[in-house]
């Protein structure tokens, strides 16, 4: 994701970074003839940078986080999903319906003798995983995963 420089540093190993407007770091190494980025070696250099964008590597990994919750087993799940597909959708409407936007749920028996329920939130409901506590996780396997909203 694109995003603007608003300053410069150095880190302990004495490389360059520029700091973003959101808050993250990304090195701006000057290592020829792989990494020509001269302007970093001199202060006016950097100075005409600001204001610039670089692709910040941390923010497009944020993007790519799913989130789960284990509601449990699935005898006591129901009111809890109920819940959860409310919110969704709620969000949802009010993101004009954003196709990058789901939830999902999944029955597993493999952990236990009981059903358990657990659902993904897609990155884009982030804000409702972050509300129900859920936690972040790598994109879930697409097998027996149903949609919830």
């Amino acid at each position: 994701m694109k995003r603007r420089i608003v300053g410069f540093g150095v880190d302990e190993a004495a490389d360059r970074f520029a700091l973003l407007e959101c808050g993250h770091r990304q090195h701006v190494r000057h290592k020829p003839p792989f990494v020509n980025r001269a302007w970093t070696l001199t202060e006016a250099g950097r100075r005409r940078m600001l204001g610039r964008t670089l692709n910040c590597v941390l923010c497009n990994q944020a993007l790519e986080d799913w989130f789960a919750l284990s509601l449990g087993d699935a005898l006591t799940a129901d009111s809890r999903l109920s819940e959860i597909e409310t919110a969704c959708r709620d969000a949802f409407g009010a993101a004009g319906n954003s196709a990058a936007m789901a939830a999902l749920k999944r029955h597993d028996t493999e952990a236990s003798l009981h059903c358990e329920v657990t659902v993904y939130f897609s990155p884009a409901a982030a804000a409702v995983a972050e509300r129900f506590g859920a936690w972040r996780c790598p994109r879930p396997r697409r097998a027996h995963l149903d949609l919830l909203a």
